[in-house]
């Protein structure tokens, strides 16, 4: 021990002993002596441990942000790509806007009008992600195999429920819920939607852009809270389409980016639709890092 440290100690055991007899201060010596390792072993557990959420990705008892549980999640999942379009990121980079524009188009021109495009549509604010949180959320789809299965109240009961395209949830509820939080769509698979509920649009061409703006005709039809809509970024999509289908198809199902667009999201994913055995495309695994099936 250091002599400064040896001193700090022994200075209140010298003051004592030049105050006490002999033998009290032996005494107050031994009771220190017996005393300091036991407050040692009491409070270092104290002094050394941290809150378990610090310990981990997120607060969850598995975290989607978690390394080192699926080989395959791992070389898929890249936590630094945002999934919407934010002020941040609305210009979009050539490669990623030709890539976009070649969906639909052949030989595509990028021009300063798409550049426009993006620039007017809604932008996404992103919170700040804590390790101290667990959002929970569940992606279902529109298969038929949750009839009879009663998850209703199972996926109401995650933060965030994502569903898709023309689903629908009355008369169903006790198998698919009632709760939706994030809905996705275009504009050919587009349906009005509860208030509270946030439209996301799946961009697959410059039109699709242009059908959410104001004034326009899926505004005057359409019911919904347009002014909490967000946009899936294409640089988005095209990681999709590239890590997680494996350039299977020219593009991702809806599904799927509803699916990834959860992991990017949340903490913790459910997912209704279990992928059948066959070759790879738009399905993926059934269990992966923060990643499990609703049963």
């Amino acid at each position: 021990m250091p002599r400064d440290r040896r001193l700090l100690w022994t200075f209140p055991a010298a003051v004592c002993c030049a105050r006490l007899k002999l033998r009290q201060c032996t005494l107050f010596l031994l009771f220190l002596l017996l005393l300091l390792p036991a407050l040692l072993l009491l409070l270092w557990p104290l002094w050394t441990a941290r809150p378990p959420c610090t310990l981990a990705s997120c607060s969850c008892d598995t975290c989607v942000t978690d390394q080192g549980l699926y080989a395959w999640f791992d070389q898929r999942f890249n936590a630094t790509v945002q999934p919407l379009l934010t002020s941040a990121n609305a210009n979009i980079p050539t490669d990623i806007l030709l890539w976009w524009l070649r969906l639909q188009l052949k030989d595509p021109v990028p021009s300063p009008a798409h550049e426009r495009l993006f620039q007017q549509a809604p932008k996404y604010r992103p919170d700040s992600r804590t390790n101290c949180r667990c959002h929970t959320c569940a992606v279902v789809g529109n298969s038929g195999n949750l009839v009879g299965s009663s998850y209703g109240q199972l996926i109401d009961s995650h933060r965030f429920v994502f569903r898709m395209n023309k689903a629908v949830t009355e008369g169903h509820e006790a198998d698919v819920g009632r709760k939706t939080t994030h809905h996705l769509m275009y504009p050919e698979s587009a349906r009005s939607l509860e208030p509270g509920v946030r439209p996301v649009l799946v961009p697959f061409k410059p039109r699709d852009l242009q059908w959410m703006q104001p004034g326009t005709r899926a505004r005057r039809d359409l019911r919904a809270d347009w002014d909490k809509a967000l946009v899936i970024h294409p640089g988005f999509m095209k990681y999709v389409h590239d890590a997680w289908s494996q350039g299977h198809g020219r593009y991702p199902s809806t599904g799927l980016l509803a699916l990834v667009l959860a992991l990017h999201l949340c903490d913790q994913v459910s997912h209704s639709a279990p992928a059948p055995p066959g070759p790879p495309g738009h399905h993926l695994p059934q269990e992966g890092a923060g990643l499990a099936p609703l049963d």
